[in-house]
């Protein structure tokens, strides 16, 4: 890929430093990224996902649950409480 990058990159007179220079730049003015990022997980990490959601499910027992909940909440830095159980499953579910 780099020797791929640095022959396109010297038919319009820049080299690989130059490139991230310029990109490095570009995050800047664009304060993120300068190109949209879309997330198309492949068939490997689709199913991985898959089974880490089954297994937090799994093991999510009401009882268990509840005893988590109650050592693992703590006040936020706005005075909020933050249910971590709750956190975890938002980000497991997408």
């Amino acid at each position: 890929m780099r020797a791929q990058a640095q022959a396109v990159l010297g038919r319009v007179g820049l080299n690989i430093s130059d490139a991230i220079r310029l990109f490095l730049r570009q995050v800047v003015v664009a304060r993120g990224l300068p190109f949209e990022v879309r997330e198309y997980p492949n068939a490997v990490t689709q199913a991985a996902m898959l089974e880490a959601r089954q297994a937090r499910a799994g093991y999510d027992t009401p009882r268990r649950t509840s005893s988590i909940s109650s050592r693992a909440s703590a006040p936020g830095r706005s005075g909020h409480t933050v249910d971590a159980d709750r956190k975890c499953l938002e980000i497991l579910s997408g």
